[in-house]
């Protein structure tokens, strides 16, 4: 019966969570709670609203990211020790993942070194003095910076067995295209995306002038760029997503950029008959107009913005500083400071071998085996009931029990991540490292990964999220439930109860 409550507690909570997600923000009503026929969401949630406050280092707050936090701050612990007992210094997944985030930490070093480690990408910039130059440019950034062109793999969505190359524009610095839209005036995002380009450029050096004009010249080509973009709303329609084509069709697409070049000079060499998906057409429809010399200029100012923008976290003090006002203004809450960033950094590239060390200090093998077979009696419940369905015909039966039988779970962790950083080797301080170096050899350590996942095809034993991750799903494409180990607690699962 214990394991019948404990599966019927992760039911409960996967239904608040359904709850949530389709729960529609709306304007507070005050004290005052409205009734279910005036507003459902404030007649459910409206008590909790007007007693609870969103601290000001988060965006947002609920059971799931307390969980979450408690998690990280967990994980602080945990890297702290790593480091006390040099874990770092071992030559494998986790010493390398330690190594990029006690380098991370060390704001001393990063204030000693200045803009320094960035110089190379901003001379790269500098450079350019035709359209040709761009391309060049633009590789040469690839590894701290993407400006116009966007790549990786994933599973292909029209053949689940084989991985697919994605390409793609190099996102937009608010996200979303409405912010660029000035028709009913300058949004408060696009202003604060103003000031802070102008206050990278003065970092580097610019007069306050100068500053002003670089930035409204980035902006000038962003806009543009987020006129033919998709929207919110747009980038939920799978239709105007998933547009497969050939590179040859992309070459006859755009002429001014040569992608196949930029592949190629990147690591990831293509032919003309290699297939990729394109994630917003009308945006390589966009690039020939956009990519010219009376532009370039602009064009500079664009790329020297991006790049500044998304190195500013990791480069020295004033830089992140400007980083973490510009958050404040952008999402109304205070930055989470240089552990918390540091922290993000190095699980980004080593998100797995975080998990290793998360799984170590905090995870038991008695959890995963109570939640699998928990899982297995659910699947089970699932057959009896299918069995007994008076309105499916027999040969629908058989496919669905087909599919039930062969569901993976996947709980806890994984017993053979790959690691596509496994090749990193890690340059310390000491012999000319800084992060900027390490993001350069991690970068040849991902084009390599995705040199090799298309000639492979699809590994369904590899797992989409690591252990510390707060979240639970199924997938359909894999046919897989998937638990980490970080959602198998309390209030979520509680082995104890």
């Amino acid at each position: 019966m214990k394991s019948l409550h404990v599966g019927r507690r992760i039911l409960a909570s996967w239904m608040a969570l359904l709850l949530c997600c389709f729960a529609l923000p709306t304007v507070s009503q005050g004290e005052q709670i409205a009734t279910a026929q005036e507003n459902f969401y404030q007649h459910v949630n409206g008590d909790w609203l007007n007693s609870n406050e969103v601290p000001t280092q988060l965006g947002i707050i609920g059971s799931i990211y307390d969980l979450q936090m408690a998690v990280t701050q967990s994980n602080f612990m945990m890297m702290d020790t790593a480091l006390l007992m040099e874990r770092d210094k071992r030559d494998d997944a986790v010493g390398h993942m330690l190594a990029l985030y006690r380098m991370a930490l060390d704001m001393k070093y990063r204030d000693k070194l200045g803009l320094d480690p960035i110089r190379p990408y901003l001379n790269a910039i500098e450079g350019i003095r035709s359209v040709q130059d761009i391309l060049p440019a633009m590789v040469k950034l690839y590894p701290v910076a993407n400006t116009f062109l966007y790549y990786d793999s994933s599973q292909d969505p029209a053949d689940s067995d084989r991985m697919i190359l994605n390409l793609s524009y190099g996102s937009l610095t608010l996200g979303d295209k409405s912010y660029y839209d000035t028709t009913h005036g300058e949004s408060a995002e696009l202003a604060a995306l103003r000031i802070y380009y102008g206050e990278l450029f003065r970092i580097t050096g610019a007069s306050r002038q100068e500053a002003e004009r670089y930035a409204a010249d980035a902006i000038e080509i962003e806009q543009r760029i987020a006129a033919v973009t998709y929207s919110t709303e747009e980038a939920e329609d799978v239709r105007l997503l998933l547009n497969r084509m050939l590179f040859r069709q992309m070459e006859e697409r755009v002429k001014t950029l040569d992608i196949m070049g930029f592949f190629r000079d990147t690591g990831v060499p293509v032919t003309a008959d290699t297939e990729v998906m394109v994630g917003c057409p009308p945006y390589f429809d966009l690039l020939d107009d956009l990519l010219t010399q009376e532009n370039l200029l602009k064009i500079k100012s664009f790329m020297m913005a991006r790049t500044l923008a998304q190195q500013s976290a990791n480069l020295h003090t004033p830089m992140a500083e400007a980083a973490t006002d510009f958050q404040y203004a952008l999402y109304g809450y205070e930055g989470s400071g240089i552990e918390s960033e540091a922290y993000q950094l190095a699980e980004s590239f080593f998100p797995h071998a975080m998990g290793d060390l998360y799984v170590q200090f905090f995870f038991t093998s008695d959890a995963r085996k109570e939640v699998t077979e928990i899982a297995e009696h659910i699947v089970g419940v699932y057959k009896e009931r299918v069995r007994a369905c008076d309105w499916m015909s027999e040969a629908t039966k058989e496919k669905a029990l087909l599919k039930l039988d062969n569901i993976a779970y996947k709980i806890g962790y994984s017993d053979n991540y790959v690691d596509p950083f496994a090749d990193f080797t890690f340059t310390p301080y000491k012999e000319g490292g800084n992060l900027m170096v390490a993001f350069e050899d991690l970068e040849r350590c991902w084009e390599q990964h995705i040199r090799e996942s298309l000639t492979k095809p699809y590994d369904r034993t590899q797992w989409e999220i690591p252990p510390q991750t707060v979240n639970a799903f199924y997938s359909p494409y894999n046919n897989e439930i998937l638990f980490p180990a970080a959602f198998l607690q309390a209030p979520f699962f509680d082995p104890n109860v």
